[in-house]
């Protein structure tokens, strides 16, 4: 029986090869390769700098430190977002004034932001769900109408853009993650974009402990490095990029074709043409239990979408959200990823094909 994972990545021996390479130079902390990698980032997105950090998580937490966001100050976050979207801002004592998705996608309702402003607000964070751009220009004019920071979580949107340019770069900061299911992956890792030297530098003092440019310690920060060995594989990677964006929209496209014929079968759609990459494979199905039971038994692996944020009781996240309740009951990741063979796709959907017949001949339900 085939067994098909419900994401798969790819690492070549190009990654190999530069990880044994740095190892053997006694590259191992933050140091020249940090550097190159961070300068490869910068320009591939656009932005005039970025700092490598430990992780997508930690680079949100860096960002808000950085934009002395903190006790007393409100963020506006979407309900699907990322519990990490959330722990950054609370970590740091700020208050969580959470709102709904758009009907249609799972990013922010811009419509929603006027609710929950007050004189504490301070920033808007702005996920970029599996390579989809929220509407950054309206964000963008109520952020500056109201003196809002606006910080982009583009954690699942490296190298995703919209008409206007790459995802991430739209606001004060943009923060990636280098993790396994991600377009480029360094295993862990994360980075932050900005246009703002003076928050560009405190990023910088923040990874080390808080030391400025006099290699004193002049402000709080910690131990948020990236590493030598970690850029190697980052720098490997980045060389064949473009052939990952393009297995991902066409698996996206492959999908997409097949799903568009089955009743019981919605896909979260994605802008390709327009160039934003889907890094999985969304779908919303109303009978998700029975479907992913029958992939199962045929070796297929199959996952839910994250919990929306309003599902953790520690988020207090108080409000009704009906859109992102259809996320929770009906969202499902079907296999996907720029590792994921197109035979194995072929198979999945030839397998869910087998399912409509089975349970839907002539549009009946089994």
């Amino acid at each position: 029986m085939n067994q098909v994972r419900v994401w798969r990545n790819s690492i070549r021996e190009e990654e190999v090869h530069n990880l044994v390479s740095a190892v053997s130079e006694e590259r191992f902390s933050e140091g020249g390769l940090t550097a190159e990698f961070e300068a490869y980032l910068a320009a591939a997105v656009g932005a005039p700098y970025a700092v490598a950090t430990t992780s997508g998580s930690v680079a949100l937490l860096m960002a808000l430190m950085a934009c002395k966001i903190g006790h007393g100050d409100e963020v506006i976050l979407p309900n699907r977002s990322s519990i990490a979207s959330a722990h950054a801002p609370l970590l740091l004592g700020a208050r969580l004034r959470v709102i709904d998705v758009q009907d249609d996608s799972p990013t922010i309702d811009v419509t929603k932001i006027f609710s929950c402003l007050s004189r504490r607000t301070k920033a808007i964070i702005v996920p970029h769900p599996n390579g989809r751009s929220g509407n950054m220009e309206a964000i963008r004019q109520i952020a500056d109408e109201y003196d809002l920071l606006v910080i982009e979580d583009a954690s699942q949107a490296l190298l995703s853009r919209n008409s206007k340019g790459y995802l991430g770069t739209f606001g004060k900061v943009g923060c990636f993650s280098l993790g396994m299911t991600k377009l480029l992956t360094t295993g862990q890792g994360g980075v932050v974009v900005t246009s703002d030297e003076h928050i560009y530098n405190k990023l910088l003092a923040l990874r080390n402990h808080g030391k400025g440019n006099k290699k004193q310690h002049t402000q709080l920060g910690f131990n948020f490095k990236f590493t030598d060995m970690q850029a190697a594989i980052g720098l490997a990677q980045s060389q064949c990029v473009r052939g990952r964006i393009d297995r991902l929209q066409e698996i996206y496209r492959l999908y997409a074709a097949t799903v568009s014929e089955i009743p019981f079968v919605e896909m979260m759609p994605v802008n390709v043409d327009v160039g934003e990459v889907p890094l999985s494979i969304e779908i919303f199905c109303e009978e998700r239990d029975r479907l992913t039971g029958f992939l199962n038994a045929q070796g297929i692996e199959t996952q839910c979408l994250h919990p929306s944020l309003g599902c953790y009781r520690h988020i207090h996240a108080n409000g009704y959200f009906p859109n992102s309740e259809t996320y929770d009951l009906h969202g499902l990741q079907l296999p996907s990823g720029p590792g994921q063979s197109l035979d194995d796709v072929k198979y999945v959907l030839d397998t869910i094909q087998r399912y409509a017949d089975i349970c839907h001949p002539m549009k009946i339900a089994c």
